[in-house]
């Protein structure tokens, strides 16, 4: 992880979640961008052999920290998914992290009649996303109030759930030769 006040918590969040699952508390690394520090980063991960790895990391952080990690499974937030370079994408190769749809399967059959527009960042490209998603709720709840309602959005799976929030769930994708595609396709 990174210093930063977002990946704190990302890496605190993780962790609780974890041990309230019945985990062990999990080591956490944070990253430091010398050479010395990257090649500790590595001796320890052979030596502890993880089942995996949570990067709390932004996309300039994964593409350091990624290739110290061997072959250990990496996952992380769609923060990494930053840039869309094919040069940078290849250095998260195997890299599996939660996305919108919008962004893994933008041909998708659901998104035909959606308007698409073009933004300089991918940042902005999400955000339009969920007002697209805004939207179809609005839309939905226009003729009164519903007590539950579900659909498949360009965010991914938005509930309206008992406590009347709104719950959204991405698609899980992963890095293959360059491209960001649907997990399940990469195997």
């Amino acid at each position: 992880h990174t210093d930063t006040p977002l990946m704190k918590r990302l890496v605190a969040a993780f962790s609780a979640e974890w041990s309230s699952g019945g985990g062990a508390a999990p080591d956490v690394y944070g990253l430091t961008a010398s050479p010395d520090a990257l090649a500790a980063l590595r001796r320890e991960f052979i030596k502890k052999r993880p089942d995996a790895a949570l990067l709390a990391l932004d996309g300039t952080g994964a593409t350091l920290a990624k290739p110290y990690l061997g072959t250990t499974r990496a996952y992380a937030s769609g923060l990494v998914f930053e840039t869309e370079t094919p040069a940078v994408m290849r250095d998260l190769d195997g890299l599996a992290i939660v996305e919108i749809p919008w962004l893994v399967t933008p041909q998708a059959p659901q998104f035909a009649n959606l308007p698409r527009k073009e933004f300089p960042s991918i940042a902005l490209t999400r955000l339009y996303a969920l007002g697209l998603d805004g939207f179809r709720a609005a839309q939905a709840m226009r003729d009164g109030t519903l007590d539950r309602f579900s659909f498949q959005g360009a965010t991914g799976q938005v509930t309206l759930a008992e406590d009347r929030q709104f719950q959204r769930e991405g698609v899980l994708a992963v890095f293959r030769a360059g491209r960001l595609v649907p997990f399940d396709s990469a195997r």
